[in-house]
């Protein structure tokens, strides 16, 4: 035999390089991953299960809570939701046509409020007015009901009334308009 120059040596096979420790083959990022893969799609699986089914329970509540409520309710509850009414600006409200005579409207200007789709929400506000001591109106413009207050000659008194209602947060984007 050869002589061995390093005692330790001996335990090691004598190739090239063999004192120098070597990795396993195949090991990399994927086979740790591998190792957690079952976890990590059980995870996955429960989760996405989890909002399907919260979803499907939020679907099947709405149903049941609109089959509960007559639809002039379920208006009113959607409509009483939003804080402000909504209120149409005056370029956007259909005019009635000129050749049908008015009736029962008199003449002045008054302070359009708010419009509403529903004749009971506009009747409802229409109500709340007259116990603060308003006089309301209500016109129908095609498929809304237009709430005003005030019957006045002119534009100024008209717009006195409609400081008053500008500064409270309840009906904003109000404005004077011709009956």
């Amino acid at each position: 035999m050869d002589k061995i120059t390093d005692p330790q040596l001996e335990l090691f096979s004598e190739g090239q390089n063999s004192y120098l420790p070597t990795k396993p083959r195949g090991f990399s990022f994927l086979t740790y991953v591998r190792g957690y893969e079952k976890v990590i799609l059980l995870i996955i699986t429960f989760t996405i299960t989890g909002i399907i089914s919260f979803s499907l329970g939020v679907e099947k509540g709405k149903s049941l809570a609109m089959k509960r409520l007559p639809e002039e309710e379920v208006y009113h509850k959607q409509a009483t939701a939003v804080a402000q009414p909504r209120v149409i600006p005056p370029e956007q409200v259909q005019k009635e046509p000129e050749s049908a005579p008015k009736q029962n409207t008199p003449d002045g200007y008054t302070v359009q409020l708010a419009s509403y789709q529903s004749k009971v929400s506009a009747q409802k506000e229409a109500e709340l007015l007259k116990k603060m001591g308003h006089s309301p109106l209500i016109l129908s413009k095609g498929k809304y009901m237009v709430l005003c207050v005030g019957n006045f000659p002119s534009q100024q008194e008209a717009k006195s009334l409609l400081s008053q209602f500008e500064k409270g947060k309840r009906y904003k984007g109000c404005y004077v308009r011709r009956l």
